[in-house]
């Protein structure tokens, strides 16, 4: 009968132990925010952003932010240069290989223009140990 009553009595204050460690373990749980940061989650990679693309969803919010101000658009309705007078679009393709050797053998090939298809020309081409970044347009 003793531990019948010591367990009923101290029920509320285990409850209130437990309430405690929630409140804490969720505390630890709280994504850092830092001030005047955007922050978007996007589930799907970004394409390409050019400005005479058609974007939606948040590819178009994300290319209204940045082409709005550089761009205007005339009485045709034709997007003309505000801030900027032209543009280019590169990618950046990383390799990264197994060893410096394997990075060095890649190199070669992709300047000697083996390893891409016919009509892609990188416009620069880094490396560093192991890791190969190709710039194209």
């Amino acid at each position: 009968m003793f531990w019948l009553r010591w367990i009923f009595y101290s029920s509320p204050v285990w409850l209130g132990f437990g309430a405690a460690w929630l409140y804490c373990s969720v505390a630890l749980l709280e994504v850092e925010r830092e001030t005047g940061a955007l922050v978007f989650a996007i589930q799907e990679p970004i394409a390409g952003l050019a400005p005479f693309l058609p974007h939606d969803g948040s590819e178009g919010e994300i290319a209204a932010l940045l082409f709005e101000p550089l761009l205007r658009r005339d009485e045709r309705q034709r997007l003309r240069p505000n801030l900027i007078e032209r543009w280019t679009v590169r990618q950046v393709v990383t390799l990264r290989c197994a060893s410096e050797e394997a990075a060095g053998e890649a190199e070669a090939l992709v300047v000697a223009g083996e390893a891409l298809p016919r009509g892609i020309v990188p416009l620069a081409i880094e490396r560093s140990g192991s890791v190969l970044a190709v710039s194209f347009e």
